[in-house]
């Protein structure tokens, strides 16, 4: 990040705008730069407005508390940054310009304004972040604006504070910090809170999984498992029972063959019988239905000649309706001719009519031009009128209307200015007091603000100086210096006392360190206790695992031989099988296939022939029943390869198991020498005789003993080192304070002497008042002299105002009545036009009076009327020339009519005439057809033919169904009596049952064995699952207690601690390479086993001693170069080219003034412009290039940059 320019307005002291552009000369290349100014100017305003810009906040303001009133009435925080803008202000702003990671060019703008632009409106602040290379704004709310901002620079506002924004203070601060305290601050530069929850999560889990196998392994004891005896019994009876159910299966369903042959024939001979009934039935139907065949071939004879007859009926029923259609029309047609001829005289009278009121239009045409021409002089008379009118209309409105309002806003203007006028002689009353001021007013108020600016920068610098009288700050002074005299007798010097406390300091050191010898002594023999009891369990599990591993190879060696024996099994089926398989050879088909019933067979001379009966079914059984023993068999052998398998697979477990016990004893045992080793080192240190015969926690009870002895000298001497630092501490207290009391009393007399002036004008009350009261009555008197002062300024101004206003009034009261004088004129022109156009009218009513026979208004009105009356004339002919067209149209239609009925009836008697030909020549050839039966014919129509057709159809296709039907089902009942079986149906039924009953007890018998094996097999792959997590989670148990030895607590100190340890000597190792260039006689040093800091002193032969012993200079360059790398850690990888450190070479003599000004120097050469803001004159000199805050007055300041 790169700073380029800063720009504000209106902030704190910093009145109108400042702008400080650090790419313009002498700032480009300046590589030191001081920001001067006395104090209370606006110096840290400055970064104020930097963090404004980027963050809207105010460093100096982040821990305040409480609230203020603003001059709107509304209670603002006083940590919120609206308290910068500056007092009588209504708005103010703060812009930085600056490079961001990405090399490109933004503004950060932050404003703030006063709502209406009044000096009591309510604020409101705005924020807005620009890319000026790509002019686009990147927020769009005031919410987006500071997390843009950290996206940009990559740094929060704590860590820009930390790495551009330095104040010596914290920095010394963590110096001389406690451990906790430096803790928190680690904790927070390098977010390392992750390595407590890190911590605590390793103890979590490392309990956790030791809680799941303790759950796993009561889960286990719960599991029942079968003897190997009991479990092979079971097996054998299972493969017994199998082997007769599968026998009583086969002859069930010889049986069950047998039943259903049975009810096959009852349901074949039920199905017959109904057959044969249904074609009787059918038989019956067919011969009823004679008389509706004999008609349908009547039908199919007479549908040749059946649209003859029904045409000839159509015609002679049409000509009967056409003649009654001819006697009807006779009357209309007559009627319409008399129509016609009464429409013919009407239109010959509406044309008379027309033809007269032609002739008298033209008799009028002499008084109509007359009408017209005075209707021509009337409109030109009306277009004046009205352009006349408007005229007036529109100059009442612009010229006359304006003049008159202006004339009343001046006088309501005048009005209250003149109100205003005398409020502020009544004001000009009551500051009467002060009339002895108003010659030099202005000169006075100048006076009493730098008076009140003076002693507001005093009391900043010292809230003390006036909260006493100046009497009582010289008993003070008094008093200090007789204290002073009396450390002076008991010690001589301050430095005396120093080095008395340095080597009070270097003994409580050494004995710090014996103290922390000792802790380390005794956690080393805590652990060393810890460890040689991990180790005896260790060696107790390990004893453990060796037996469980034993145990496991006897199972395996017995697993083994129980696969040999089911792989016997397996091979002796499959032979046993195969011997079968070869008695089905083509030979023994051959034999079986010539054996008939009834006859002996040639190989044993039995009559009876099982295999040929039920061939199909005893094939079927003796191959169902092979597979089944060889299935078993295969599963058998299946089974006990799979727990050979697991047996082998525990086994390897066992012995990884046994591996890593053994790999961590050796650890242990390294480790336990590691320990002893360390402690004999440790004791050797502190001359500490420990006898290695003792027990370990009788040698604790011994190291504790130790400890408390050298904890208690200890204390004592922290005790007289507190002692002997407070008497230094109030030593240079009360030095510093006889200081400030003696600077106190001459600012005081100095503060008094310029009052001198100012109470010359005052009478003896107001003296009085000002000397008893101080500051209450300067406050007062600046707010009435002030008062006063506004005042006067606001009567001149008024004065002046209401000179101009009377002299506006006069000039506009003048031309309102010129411009009324105007208006009268054209109104009485405008009477005169309308009086002319009036008598006009009056002859025009005249002359249509005469002629018209009744008063027309206009010449418009009287044609109008006549070109009205001429168009009704012309409607009258046009109406009755159509209605005559109407009549003969319709004449015309009946006539067309008459002629179409004609040609109809003759194409109707034409049509009756042939098919009475037709008719009879099919009478001829059809003799039989007598008349009764071609009515009959006729009253059948086409569709209830068809009707008929189809039911004689389906009557035929259903006697063929039902006949065909009876014919298969006795075809399939005589075939099945030729398979009648030699037991009857009760005999079957009885020995099905009886075979059922004991199939079901056998396979009772068989469900009971087969659900004890699946439960026992269940069991032992659950119990087989349950060892093999149980062994995961004791490799996972031994992984997670290693690093519970290792980091793990239940609070998360262990890895915290060793985290922050390892960040505090990063920090260290940044520190001393800025230390190196600063100082090369010092390097900082963490002390071993916590977050102490000491100093290397290399001039001392690397003695360590501790940071209390720095002297002020040498402690602020050490402190500088920690501030200098927490800033490299707080920017991580960000590069930072400006550096401001605020504030912190005021309590330094010159001699350690000297040596930092050396050091700041060094500063510029590792790229990085420093920025100082101090008011001490020797730094001021050896910085050429300054930025200058200086008072202007009234609490306000200039900037301005010299080099």
């Amino acid at each position: 990040m790169k700073i380029l320019r800063l720009s504000l307005n209106n902030l704190a002291s910093l009145a109108g705008t400042h702008v400080i552009n650090f790419e313009d000369e002498p700032l480009a290349q300046a590589g030191l730069i001081a920001i001067t100014g006395k104090t209370g100017a606006g110096k840290s305003t400055l970064l104020d407005a930097m963090c404004l810009a980027l963050y809207d906040e105010i460093p100096r303001l982040r821990g305040a508390t409480g609230s203020l009133t603003d001059t709107a009435g509304k209670e603002i925080s006083l940590k919120d940054s609206k308290h910068i803008l500056r007092r009588g202000t209504t708005s103010g702003f703060a812009e930085l310009e600056f490079i961001a990671l990405d090399q490109k060019r933004y503004s950060a703008r932050w404003q703030i304004r006063r709502a209406h632009n009044k000096v009591d409106g309510n604020l409101k602040v705005e924020r807005a972040i620009t890319c000026l290379d790509e002019q686009r704004v990147l927020n769009q709310k005031i919410s987006e604006a500071t997390p843009i901002v950290e996206q940009l620079i990559g740094l929060s506002f704590e860590q820009f504070t930390r790495a551009v924004l330095l104040a010596q203070s914290e920095v010394g601060a963590f110096l001389k910090a406690k451990d906790h305290e430096r803790a928190d601050l680690l904790e927070y530069l390098t977010n390392s809170q992750i390595f407590t929850e890190v911590s605590k999560r390793a103890a979590v889990k490392f309990s956790e999984i030791k809680q799941k196998r303790t759950d796993l392994e009561n889960v286990m004891g719960h599991v029942v498992l079968l003897s190997d005896e009991t479990l092979k019994d079971l097996e054998t009876q299972q493969h017994d029972l199998s082997q007769q159910l599968a026998l009583l299966t086969q002859t069930e369903k010889l049986y069950e063959n047998d039943v259903k042959w049975h009810k096959d024939c009852h349901e074949l001979y039920a199905s017959t019988q109904a057959k044969k009934e249904i074609y009787d039935v059918q038989v019956d139907a067919d011969l009823k239905l004679a008389s509706q065949k004999q008609l349908l071939k009547h039908l199919d004879e007479f549908q040749t000649i059946r649209e003859q007859f029904v045409l000839r009926q159509q015609a002679d029923t049409e000509l009967k309706n056409l003649n009654q259609q001819l006697l009807k029309f006779e009357p209309n047609l007559q009627q319409a001719e008399h129509a016609q001829q009464q429409a013919i005289s009407q239109q010959q009278q509406a044309e008379k009519d027309l033809q007269a009121w032609q002739q008298h239009v033209e008799q009028l045409k002499p008084q109509l031009e007359i009408a017209a021409q005075l209707q021509h002089e009337i409109s030109s008379k009306l277009q004046q009128y009205t352009a006349l009118d408007a005229a007036q209309k529109l100059f009442a409105e612009q010229q006359i209307q304006p003049v008159q309002n202006n004339l009343k806003q001046l006088t309501t203007q005048l009005a209250t200015e003149q109100q205003q006028q005398q409020h502020l002689q009544q004001q000009f009353k009551q500051t009467a007091a002060w009339a002895n001021f108003d010659d030099n007013l202005a000169l006075t108020l100048q006076r009493l603000q730098d008076y009140l600016q003076l002693e507001q920068q005093l009391r900043q610098q010292n809230p003390t100086l006036f909260q006493s009288a100046l009497d009582t700050l010289i008993e003070q002074q008094q008093h200090t210096q007789q204290q002073l005299l009396v450390w002076e007798k008991q010690y001589q010097h301050p430095e005396q006392l120093e080095q008395q406390l340095t080597a009070e300091q270097q003994q409580l050191q050494h004995a710090l360190k014996s103290v922390h010898v000792l802790e380390r002594l005794q956690q080393a023999l805590e652990q060393w206790q810890q460890q040689t009891t991990l180790f005896e369990q260790l060696q107790q599990r390990q004893q453990e695992t060796l037996s469980l591993q034993q145990q496991t190879q006897t199972q395996i060696q017995t697993q083994q031989q129980q696969v040999q024996i089911t792989e016997q099994t397996l091979q002796q089926l499959q032979q046993i099988f195969e011997q079968q398989r070869l008695l089905q050879h083509q030979s023994v088909q051959d034999l079986r296939a010539q054996l008939k019933p009834n006859e002996a067979c040639m190989v044993c001379g039995s009559h009876e022939h099982p295999f040929i009966q039920h061939e199909n079914l005893l094939s079927d059984a003796l191959n169902q029943l092979q597979d089944q023993q060889l299935q078993q068999a295969k599963t058998e052998f299946e089974h006990a390869q799979k727990q050979l398998q697991q047996l082998e697979r525990a086994r390897s477990q066992y012995d990884a198991t046994y591996h890593q016990q053994q790999q961590r004893s050796l650890e242990l045992q390294q480790q336990l020498e590691q320990q002893q080793t360390l402690v004999q080192q440790l004791a050797t240190s502190l001359s500490l005789d420990l006898d290695a015969a003792l027990p370990v926690a009788k040698q604790i009870e011994h190291v504790q003993q130790h400890w408390a002895t050298t904890h208690q000298s200890t204390q004592h001497l922290q005790q007289s080192i507190q002692q002997a630092n407070d008497t230094l501490k109030q030593w240079r207290n009360a030095a510093q304070q006889a200081e400030q009391l003696k600077y106190a009393i001459q600012q005081r007399q100095d503060l008094a002497q310029r009052l001198q002036p100012i109470l010359s004008l005052l009478d003896a009350e107001q003296r009085h008042a000002w000397l008893n009261q101080p500051i209450e009555y300067y406050q007062n008197a600046l707010q009435q002299l002030e008062q006063r002062h506004h005042l006067q300024q606001q009567q001149v101004q008024l004065s002046k105002t209401i000179e101009q206003l009377t002299q506006q009034q006069q000039q506009v009261q003048e031309k309102l009545l010129f411009l009324q004088q105007q208006h009268a004129e054209k109104t009485l022109q405008l009477q005169q036009i309308k009086t002319a156009g009036s008598e006009l009218r009056d002859q025009i009513k005249q002359l249509t009076r005469t002629h018209a026979g009744c008063e027309y208004q206009t010449y418009q009105e009287w044609q109008q009327a006549l070109d009205q009356q001429q168009q009704q004339l012309n409607l009258a002919l046009s109406t009755q020339r159509t209605v005559l067209n109407q009549a003969e149209q319709v004449l015309k239609d009946l006539q067309l009519q008459k002629h179409g009925l004609d040609s109809r009836i003759q194409q109707r008697m034409q049509q009756h005439t042939e098919c009475q030909q037709h008719i009879a020549t099919w009478q001829a050839t059809h003799t039989h057809f007598q008349a009764s039966i071609i009515d009959k014919c006729l009253q059948i129509s086409y569709a209830e033919h068809q009707q008929i057709r189809n039911m004689l159809q389906q009557q035929q296709n259903s006697l063929e169904s039902a006949k065909t039907a009876w014919q298969t089902l006795e075809e399939q009942y005589q075939k099945h009596l030729k398979q009648q079986p030699q037991l009857s149906f009760d005999e079957v039924t009885t020995q099905l049952a009886a075979l059922q009953t004991e199939k079901a007890k056998q396979q009772q018998n068989y469900n009971e064995i087969e659900a004890q094996l699946r439960l026992n097999s269940t069991n032992q792959g659950i119990f087989a699952t349950y060892q093999t997590q149980i062994e995961n989670i004791k490799a996972e148990e031994y992984r997670w207690g290693r690093i519970y030895d290792l980091i793990g607590h239940k609070e998360g100190t262990k890895f915290k601690k060793i985290a922050q340890e390892h960040h505090l000597d990063i920090l260290v190792e940044y520190a001393n390479q800025q230390l190196l260039p600063l100082s090369s006689r010092y390097q900082l040093h963490r002390i071993p086993d916590s977050l102490g800091l000491a100093i290397i002193d290399l001039d001392m032969n690397s003695e360590i001693r501790p940071v209390l012993s720095l002297s002020g200079g040498e402690t602020f360059l050490v402190s500088l170069a920690l501030a200098l790398a927490i800033a490299n850690m707080a920017s991580g990888s960000m590069k930072l080219e400006s550096l401001f450190i605020d504030e912190g070479f005021g309590t330094l003599d010159p001699t350690s003034l000297h040596m930092v000004m050396n050091a700041l120097d060094h500063l510029q050469s590792q790229g990085r412009k420093v920025v100082l803001i101090s008011h001490i004159q020797e730094m001021h000199e050896r910085i050429p290039v300054q930025i200058q805050v200086k008072p202007v007055g009234a609490g306000a300041s200039e900037v301005n940059v010299v080099g």
